[in-house]
């Protein structure tokens, strides 16, 4: 009689466990069922929506939950039966790995949680598999970025650092750009998110305002100023020399000498001395001389050389250009220029140019 009872009870708990039990609304659709231990649950037109199982592993539709030990595994997944994503939660919070796809079954992203928080990397892929960028947090905090040959760094959050695949760093400060260090050794501070100063590592210096360089000292001494359209428009020598600009050509230089040379598109047109001779250039090449008592040289280029007209300068033409420090003469011969010899008897002696 007891094995029998034993053999009762046995069966009413086996029927107790497996029996499918549903709930329905009230004008009668499915709302669940519970049955083996997995709650299946119903959408309005009958098909599953989810189901809830403590069973490990179990074969489920979307999008499921399995129970470990305290922790639940998320399962969910596209209508064309792709997983969507893996998840695991404790206590309902997420915590272990999280791994997402697209619907062509490649990995869309990956990381890692701890206790709600991401901890550790955080990759992101495009449907093509290739890398879209890989982030790293420590306790919910992001550490660093790397994205598009560039890695991003940060503290509480803020990006402070950017280094590229160049060697070039950036640096912040309360986000906004206040240094760039450059591979070459070259530095450039900022103010405000503007570029302030360059200092290059041969030793030259660019000053800026509102971001557009307005002058560069070099090592040596020399000085440089650019307008606003960022040409240089003027150029102080430590010699005293200053060159002067239009549109960033140049069209002037002064000597402490007085003496003055004019340019045009770039190219010597004229130099004036300051005893009063001009001498003027064409192409580059002179071609006259006016000596301040009114005589004129003239030069023509034929045949490889170069002539001057067949006359003796005058007594007073020859002391103004003796007194020209930087021109040679002798008894018989003067020096007009580095290529041409006046003979004082009257000829001329001349380089091939």
């Amino acid at each position: 009689m007891k094995r029998i009872i034993v053999a009762l009870l046995i069966i009413l708990f086996s029927v107790m466990v497996y029996a499918k039990t549903c709930k329905y609304s009230a004008n009668g659709v499915k709302v669940s069922c519970v049955s083996k231990g997995i709650t299946t649950f119903y959408n309005k037109d009958g098909g599953v929506r989810k189901k809830i199982s403590k069973n490990v592993g179990a074969v489920m539709k979307r999008p499921v939950k399995v129970k470990l030990s305290g922790t639940r595994k998320e399962i969910k997944y596209y209508a064309n039966k792709q997983i969507r994503y893996i998840q695991y939660r404790k206590n309902n919070i997420k915590h272990g790995d999280d791994i997402g796809y697209y619907r062509n079954g490649k990995m869309w992203w990956k990381t890692t949680w701890k206790n709600g928080k991401v901890d550790g990397e955080f990759i992101t892929w495009y449907k093509d598999g290739n890398e879209i960028e890989r982030m790293f947090y420590i306790d919910g905090q992001v550490i660093s970025k790397s994205r598009d040959g560039k890695k991003l760094f940060y503290k509480d959050g803020i990006h402070y650092k950017t280094i590229f695949n160049g060697g070039q760093e950036q640096f912040y400060e309360n986000g906004k750009l206040y240094k760039v260090l450059f591979s070459n050794g070259d530095i450039t501070l900022y103010k405000d998110d503007k570029k302030h100063k360059t200092l290059f590592s041969n030793g030259t210096v660019d000053l800026y305002e509102y971001s557009k360089r307005y002058k560069r000292i070099y090592k040596n001494g020399d000085v440089e100023f650019y307008n606003n359209n960022g040409k240089i428009s003027l150029k102080i020598f430590t010699s005293g020399k200053k060159q002067f600009y239009k549109n960033g050509k140049l069209y002037k230089v002064l000597f402490t000498s007085g003496k003055k040379e004019f340019y045009k598109n770039g190219k010597l047109y004229k130099i004036r001395f300051s005893e009063g001779q001009k001498q003027f250039y064409k192409d580059g090449k002179l071609h006259k001389v006016l000596f301040s008592n009114g005589d004129i040289i003239y030069i023509r280029y034929l045949y490889g050389f170069k002539f001057l007209n067949n006359y003796k300068i005058s007594q007073d033409t020859i002391a103004e250009i003796k007194k020209q420090a930087k021109l040679k003469w002798g008894e018989d011969y003067l020096m007009i220029s580095d290529e041409i010899k006046y003979n004082l008897k009257g000829l001329v002696e001349m380089k091939r140019y």
